[in-house]
């Protein structure tokens, strides 16, 4: 049996859950790139197909942008990673950034079977859960995004869903898998952007919690014990202002795979790693 954040919160307060790509302003990564220390991969380009939509959201308030990519020649049902984006991000970062075209190349080569990356615009550093706002993108994540794409042949199942994310996007996929464990069967965390305390998170970007309430309610670290029955993938540079932050999180899940890898907190990396998790997502789809 799953037991979500969502299913503990709603036990005692009727909170709504949320949770997150962007650099830490604090700790550019200036100097490692002067000195090369920063990989700079390319996308391949294999054609996806990509569609775009708005999708109107009770959970933030207005109408939100997806993009779905697909596979090029490849139609119908088939499985669905969402595609969290980071801080100042967008579903169109998602599709520029180029992690579909590696799925689309992966596919191509029969290294995995076919699925769709789906990303959808969650503002810019809501950081994926509900806010004093009232903007809730985790809730339209999970209540509004994923049956849109139940009900166009994408996903369905936990055995056909998973969640990806960068930096703040990362901390997101964390987040929404920790909330609905039923939902996702696999979770990759790219360089994701979390802090330890509440003063740290305020230091780096005050914008980033509402206050340390808030921050205590979506502490990821503190309910990852929520993942032990989802296989969860990391990936960080070893330049990354987050590594010490995956270094901890890692040895929390024993079963989760990745770890830290030359790199930044950037596209190149992020492109760098692509492959690996592209081959992750499609052993857990084969499955």
């Amino acid at each position: 049996m799953h037991i979500s954040r969502r299913s503990l919160l709603l036990g005692g307060t009727a909170a709504a859950l949320g949770g997150g790509w962007a650099l830490n302003d604090a700790h550019p990564a200036v100097l490692p790139r002067l000195l090369g220390g920063c990989r700079g991969v390319g996308a391949p380009a294999a054609g996806s197909v990509v569609s775009r939509g708005v999708l109107a959201s009770r959970a933030v308030g207005g109408n939100v942008r997806y993009a779905i990519a697909t596979p090029p020649g490849h139609t119908g049902p088939m499985p669905v990673v969402v595609a969290l984006h980071g801080r100042g991000g967008s579903a169109d970062a998602v599709i520029s950034m180029g992690f579909a075209e590696f799925v689309a190349e992966a596919v191509a080569r029969g290294q995995v079977a076919p699925f769709a990356v789906a990303a959808v615009d969650g503002g810019d550093s809501t950081y994926w859960h509900r806010r004093a706002t009232g903007a809730d993108p985790l809730t339209m994540v999970l209540d509004e995004f994923v049956p849109l794409l139940r009900d166009r042949g994408l996903g369905g199942a936990r055995t056909s869903t998973a969640v990806l994310g960068w930096s703040m996007g990362g901390y997101g996929a964390l987040l929404a898998a920790e909330t609905a464990p039923e939902m996702f069967g696999g979770v990759v965390a790219a360089s994701p952007a979390f802090w330890w305390t509440y003063a740290e998170a305020r230091s780096a970007h005050a914008d980033t919690f509402d206050d340390e309430a808030d921050w205590k309610a979506h502490d990821v670290a503190g309910h990852v014990a929520l993942l032990r029955d989802t296989p969860v993938r990391f990936d960080c540079g070893d330049l990354d202002p987050f590594r010490g932050v995956v270094q901890q999180l890692q040895p929390l899940l024993p079963t989760a795979v990745g770890g830290i890898s030359p790199g930044c907190h950037d596209d190149g990396f992020w492109r760098a790693v692509a492959p690996d998790q592209v081959r992750f997502l499609g052993q857990h789809f084969a499955t």
